[in-house]
C-alpha cells in the first residue's frame, strides 16, 4: 500500500498542476472578458441628451449668457442726443409644458431688468411661433424674426441661434413721444451676443469668473414685459449670482 501511494503521488501532482493551470486560465479568460466589458462600455454611445434635439426644440432650456448693448437713435434734426450704453444679459427658450416654451431675452444695462422682453409660444413642427401682437418664429435652423405694432409702439426681432451662441437684435420705434422725453421715430435698439458654454467651461462655484464669464445660474421671479404682446409677466427669469 505504501507504494501505491508514492506511485499516486505523481499523478495527483499532476492533476492538481492541471486543475491549477484551468483556473489561471479561467482567471485570465475572465479578465479578457472584463475587459472587453469595460473597452466595449467606454466606446458605447451615450444615450441621446436634450441637446440632441432637432430643430427649434434643440434650443430649449439652454442659459445664454453675455454683453447686452442698447442704443437710442432719435431721428434727425431732434434736439436729443444719441446716446449707448452696455450690460450683461442672459436669454432661454424656457419650456413651459410639453409642447410649449417662452422666449426670454432679459438685459440688465443700466438698471437691473431694463432691457428684458418675453414671448409666449408653442412648438410648430420643428419650429417655434409665439406672440400676438407681435408674431415671432423660431425657425428650424434656429433663425428667430418677428415684426409688428404693439402698444404703439412698431417693433421687429431678426437674430439666430448657432449652436451654443445667439445673436439677436430688437428694435422698438415709438409712435409717439415718450415719458423720457425722445420724440416720435426714436429707434431703440437692443442687441444680445449671448453664448451657452459647454459644461468643462461653466466652472463652479458663485459670483462671476475673472474673465467676467459668468460662473453659476440661478432663477428668480420678476416681472418682465411681454413687448411682443400682452402685459407684463411674472417669470422666471435666470441670472448670473453675484
Amino acid at each position: 500500500m505504501p507504494g501505491v501511494a508514492m506511485a499516486g503521488a505523481p499523478m495527483v501532482r499532476a492533476a492538481a498542476g492541471r486543475v491549477a493551470a484551468g483556473r489561471v486560465a479561467a482567471g485570465r479568460g475572465l479578465a479578457f472578458f472584463l475587459a472587453l466589458l469595460f473597452l466595449s462600455v467606454l466606446t458605447t454611445p451615450p444615450p441621446a441628451l436634450a441637446e440632441d434635439a432637432e430643430g427649434a426644440r434643440a434650443y430649449a432650456d439652454r442659459v445664454y449668457r453675455g454683453v447686452v448693448s442698447a442704443r437710442v437713435v432719435p431721428p434727425k434734426g431732434s434736439a436729443a442726443r444719441a446716446r449707448s450704453d452696455h450690460g450683461s444679459g442672459t436669454a432661454e427658450l424656457q419650456l413651459t409644458g410639453k409642447d410649449t416654451a417662452r422666449l426670454l431675452l432679459i438685459g440688465n444695462v443700466r438698471n437691473d431688468n431694463d432691457a428684458s422682453f418675453a414671448a409666449e409660444g408653442r412648438f410648430v413642427g420643428d419650429g417655434w411661433e409665439g406672440g400676438t401682437g407681435v408674431p415671432v418664429t423660431i425657425a428650424a435652423d434656429g433663425r428667430i424674426a418677428g415684426s409688428g405694432t404693439n402698444a404703439g409702439n412698431r417693433m421687429s426681432i431678426e437674430g439666430r441661434f448657432s449652436g451654443r451662441k445667439l445673436d439677436a437684435l430688437v428694435e422698438i420705434r415709438p409712435t409717439a413721444a415718450t415719458a423720457g422725453g425722445f420724440p416720435e421715430g426714436t429707434l431703440f435698439q437692443f442687441r444680445y451676443k449671448l453664448v451657452d458654454p459647454p459644461p468643462m467651461a461653466r466652472g463652479s462655484g458663485g459670483g462671476r469668473a475673472a474673465d467676467g464669464s459668468c460662473r453659476e445660474i440661478v432663477y428668480r421671479n420678476k416681472l418682465v414685459p411681454n413687448l411682443f404682446g400682452g402685459t407684463m409677466s411674472m417669470v422666471r427669469v435666470p441670472e448670473c449670482r453675484q
